[in-house]
C-alpha cells in the first residue's frame, strides 16, 4: 500500500520540484461509496488539529462484546508503526500518547 501510495505522490512531488507548485491538503480514498460530508469533516479535523497526516476509521459493530469495533486493522499502523487492534476506539492504540488524543 506504500507503494501505491508513493506512486501516486510521485507527480505532486513533480510539480513542487519544477514548479513550485505545493498542496495543502491531499486525500486518499480507497472506499467505493465516498460521503462528501465525511472528507470534508476529515480535512476540516486535520486541519483544526493541525495534524500532519489524519486518516478515517472505520467500524463494526461486534456482537460478542457489545461495542462498535476498529476493523481496518490490517492495514493501520500507530506511530511506531504497530498495527492498530481491532477493538473499541479507547483500546486500539500501543501508541501511550496517540491513545491519550
Amino acid at each position: 500500500l506504500a507503494q501505491v501510495r508513493n506512486a501516486a505522490m510521485l507527480p505532486l512531488h513533480e510539480l513542487r520540484d519544477n514548479d513550485g507548485e505545493v498542496f495543502d491538503s491531499v486525500v486518499f480514498m480507497n472506499d467505493i461509496l465516498p460521503c462528501v460530508d465525511d472528507l470534508l469533516e476529515l480535512i476540516w479535523q486535520s486541519r483544526r488539529q493541525n495534524a500532519g497526516i489524519t486518516c478515517a476509521a472505520d467500524y463494526m459493530y461486534h456482537d460478542d462484546i457489545g461495542a462498535p469495533v476498529f476493523y481496518d486493522n490490517w492495514v493501520a499502523r500507530d506511530i511506531n508503526g504497530t498495527a492498530l487492534e481491532n477493538a473499541p476506539f479507547e483500546q486500539m492504540f500501543h501508541h501511550t500518547e496517540s491513545n491519550h488524543r
